[in-house]
């Protein structure tokens, strides 16, 4: 298997323009999610390793008016 940094030809960029790019992110998606997501929502966890990296993700889950909230039967 290749070393990540050969999969990706993106230029690399500093930690500080990452942060500021994911900085300048985080507000418009904490108001749209925030905008439209109900007081009642169901949350969903998931988590898995790779070698000796662990990760955690954290799901909202609801519907809107204008569309349903997903299909669960992988949840059950």
């Amino acid at each position: 298997m290749l070393p990540r940094s050969r999969c990706i030809k993106l230029n690399p960029i500093s930690v500080a323009t990452s942060t500021a790019i994911m900085d300048a992110v985080e507000k418009p998606v904490e108001q749209a999610i925030g905008g439209e997501m109900p007081e009642r929502f169901g949350q969903i966890f998931g988590g898995w390793t790779h070698s000796t990296e662990h990760y955690l993700a954290v799901y909202g889950y609801y519907g809107t008016d204008t569309r349903p909230p997903p299909s669960t039967r992988c949840c059950r």
